[in-house]
């Protein structure tokens, strides 16, 4: 049976265009900023097919942690007066979210199976 040629990103899970048997380039437009720069997951394999990118961002995001980790104990350390409470708390938020984040995307990979493969230039369900 042939698929819709959506499939979904490895890294942002949304369903993107993939007729070329890559995911197609895709970002989002963000208020005040423009459009972002392409996802990490963009001309990468789908998730149906492949989890190698989602892995990678998994790293990415276990070393973007570790940084704020040690930004966030060189904030407390320091002597900032009234700001160091905003910075410490700042800080806080971005490890709490990117650490859900992470948790996300580590249960996404774990529970990752091949459900699609590439066949005569369509997408097929296996």
């Amino acid at each position: 049976m042939v698929m819709a040629q959506r499939m979904h990103c490895q890294c942002c899970g949304r369903p993107i265009l993939a007729n070329m048997g890559v995911i197609a380039h895709h970002g989002f437009e963000r208020p005040r900023y423009g459009q972002t720069p392409s996802c990490f997951g963009a001309r990468k394999l789908p998730f149906e097919v492949a989890r190698d990118a989602l892995g990678l961002m998994i790293e990415g995001l276990k070393n973007s942690i570790d940084a704020l980790r040690k930004a966030r104990a060189e904030v407390a350390a320091g002597h900032l007066g009234d700001r160091k409470v905003h910075d410490l708390r700042d800080h806080d938020g971005r490890i709490r979210m990117q650490t859900e984040f992470l948790a996300e995307q580590e249960a996404r990979f774990a529970g990752w199976q091949q459900t699609h493969k590439r066949a005569g230039g369509d997408w097929v369900k296996l």
